[in-house]
């Protein structure tokens, strides 16, 4: 069995594990988060799950910090973490002793009287229980299950087109993903921080995911940048929806489909960099939402405990100081500086508790610089300087600066009519005349006008993600500014004002794919290692046990190899590898008892050759490859005239070569270990 699902080509196990991530992701954050945080229990289902994605996965990324500085991280550590989380909720609401023996007095009561219920109720089944414990008050309308179903084609649709290139190339395209890669490994093995105490939140996410799912970590990674446009997608519907109060569902889903389908012409959007993992997008994956419920919070509408808002602020600064100090904090402050005078009491308690967070964030990162005498300038530096985040987007209608300039016209024409509606009409405040404020606040960095080099201690380029963001959150604004004058105009009732604003965004939508030339994919290629390296290295990881195996590559594969199987060098197998063979192959002549068990080679050595004309391995991560290849091609010929050698191609494309040197048949594969401890009958 093992065999036959390993001839399945590369891009269906690509697209199977992302499969299994998504299912896991709705599956842990829309059914199993509820029953341990009791607010998301009740809410719908989009609702759910982003209170849940803020709340539990914030508890995750803070458990996994914690866990690998007690040497105490692994599944069983988590899933006891899971269990704990209500007890971790209470005691984050009150730090008395007293209210917390309280809390477990209750739930042990509460046990009881559930047990006793159970005994009574002759009709009680687990699954009724679980049914009503993650079932909303309230079920989906036809309506409102086709606006889901719509609403998930898009964001699929929009993370096809950028995942296009990950799902044609096994290998990164970068060799910053080896660095992310690295950091998963050793948190894996109990070490959270390197050489800088970087955040280590994305990194964390990562190797949870890969444990629940038992997807490997490498291909999670790989498939991050595209996964995370998917909740991005999403998460623009979400807050469009939120600051328009869904007035209007067609405005709400133009924003997110332009930014999903068609963003190369009108958004600072690369999708080369959006498909490379890193931390930038999947904190704004947290930030957004956050800032969402702290509003909420401050205003009383859909208030939910504020454990949400500040355990989502700890998840952004563990994934992104950058995003969290310099674009969520800011914005929560400016937040309460909108609360009414009345309320100024709770402004200062809610500013001391924010603050106090914030210090707390930060505590990790400044004992480990004290501790290990890391330059405290440089730390802060890296933060606000991102080398693999650039801006170059030649598909643009105009330069950056020039199309900010239109963007920042729209958004002051959107302002003076919410003004003009404010004080003529003496509404509340909209939601919408704020947003435009903000937009037009980060808008001014980008003109040709402003040199925002000498006014900003950080590098701009960190904001195109977000600066993208809300161009598509713009857009639902305008939708819905038109709607509504034109509603108000022509005086349409209900059904008509809803088959014009659904044909309208249909147009406007199919015009900007067209402008853009159709739907685009993202072209970028790998510029590390050969596609067949990580092919061959996929299908190695999944047929052979652990440290069975040895393999032989350019440097950066022994972090692949970490926790998982032994590694040799070119050069060091090239100098060395005979010598150990020979003395293996002396100690087979000897008698049993007499042989050394400690001179015997891994049971299979895997050696990963490059074809000519040698030009898919990265020059910085192997010097001289035509030379190294030609020795390594030399080395197996001279190999296989030796007597009682086996040497076997374990993988073989047009430019890659993968032999195996198999020193015991029946001691790598799984299906043979399977085999020798369960044998047929």
């Amino acid at each position: 069995m093992l065999s036959i699902l390993g001839d399945y080509p590369y891009w269906f196990d690509a697209v199977s594990a992302g499969i299994r991530i998504v299912l896991w992701f709705f599956l842990l954050f829309g059914f199993i988060t509820p029953l341990f945080l009791s607010y998301t229990r009740r809410l719908p289902l989009i609702e759910k799950i982003i209170y849940s994605w803020i709340g539990m996965g914030g508890i995750l990324i803070v458990g996994v910090f914690a866990l690998t500085k007690m040497n105490m991280y692994d599944l069983i550590s988590i899933v006891t973490l899971l269990c704990l989380t209500p007890f971790l909720y209470n005691f984050s609401r009150t730090n008395e002793a007293r209210e917390i023996f309280n809390y477990l007095k209750q739930r042990e009561l509460q046990v009881l009287l559930d047990y006793i219920r159970i005994l009574e109720n002759k009709n009680w089944s687990f699954r009724n229980w679980l049914k009503q414990q993650v079932t909303p008050e309230k079920k989906l309308s036809g309506s409102q299950f086709r606006s889901v179903m719509v609403i998930g084609s898009i964001a699929i649709v929009g993370t096809g087109v950028r995942m296009y290139s990950v799902l044609q190339n096994a290998a990164p395209s970068s060799s910053g993903w080896f660095v992310h890669l690295d950091r998963i490994k050793n948190i894996r093995l109990q070490e959270y921080f390197g050489a800088y105490p970087d955040p280590g939140g994305m990194h964390a996410l990562v190797s949870v995911f890969s444990l629940f799912t038992q997807v490997s970590p490498e291909l999670i990674l790989h498939l991050l940048g595209g996964i995370t446009s998917f909740f991005l997608c999403i998460i623009v519907y979400w807050t469009s929806k939120d600051i328009t109060r869904n007035k209007y569902p067609a405005a709400v889903m133009a924003g997110m489909a332009i930014y999903a389908l068609a963003p190369l012409f009108w958004m600072p959007v690369s999708f080369d960099q959006q498909v490379d993992a890193g931390s930038l997008e999947l904190a704004l994956c947290f930030a957004f939402p956050t800032i969402i419920l702290f509003i909420r919070n401050l205003r009383n509408h859909y208030k939910s405990p504020w454990f949400y808002p500040l355990i989502g602020f700890t998840a952004t600064a563990m994934v992104n100081l950058f995003v969290a100090y310099g674009i969520l904090l800011p914005l929560m402050l400016l937040g309460l500086g909108t609360m009414r005078k009345k309320n100024f009491r709770s402004s200062s308690r809610i500013a001391l508790m924010l603050l106090s967070v914030s210090l707390i964030n930060l505590l990790p990162y400044s004992v480990y610089c004290y501790v290990y005498n890391v330059d405290a300038w440089q730390f802060l530096m890296r933060q606000l300087y991102d080398t693999q985040v650039y801006s170059y987007f030649p598909t643009l209608m105009w330069p950056l600066e020039e199309l900010s300039s239109v963007y920042m016209l729209i958004a002051a024409i959107v302002s003076l009519y919410y003004i003009v509606r404010w004080l003529l009409l003496k509404e509340t405040l909209r939601d919408e005349l704020i947003f435009c404020v903000i937009f037009l606040g980060i808008s001014v960095l980008y003109i040709p006008e402003v040199d925002s080099s000498s006014l900003l201690w950080f590098d701009i380029d960190q904001l195109n993600s977000l600066y993208a963001l809300m161009i598509a959150i713009l857009i639902s604004v305008v939708f819905t500014m038109f709607l509504e004058l034109t509603g108000a105009i022509f005086r349409l009732d209900t059904k008509k004002m809803q088959l014009f604003s659904w044909g309208l965004v249909t147009t406007i939508i199919g015009s900007f794919i067209l402008v853009q030339g159709g739907l685009k994919v993202s072209r970028v290629t790998p510029g590390t290692i050969p596609n067949g390296f990580m092919k061959a290295y996929y299908n190695i990881i999944e047929e052979r046990q652990p440290y069975t195996y040895a393999v032989v590559g350019p440097k950066v594969q022994q972090i692949m190899a970490k926790n998982r199987n032994f590694f040799m060098e070119y050069s060091f197998f090239l100098e060395e590898y005979r010598k150990i063979d020979s003395l293996y192959h002396e100690q087979l002549q000897l008698p049993a008892v007499e042989q050394d068990g400690s001179r015997v080679p891994p049971a299979s050595v895997f050696i990963f050759a490059e074809k000519a004309p040698y030009q898919s391995i990265q020059q910085g991560i192997l010097y001289n490859a035509s030379s190294v290849m030609h020795e390594v091609e030399q080395w197996i010929a001279r190999y296989r005239e030796l007597p009682n050698r086996r040497v076997e191609i374990f993988y073989s494309d047009h430019r890659v070569t993968v032999y195996e040197l198999v020193n015991s048949q029946l001691e790598s594969r799984i299906s043979n270990i399977l085999m020798e401890v369960y044998p047929p009958d």
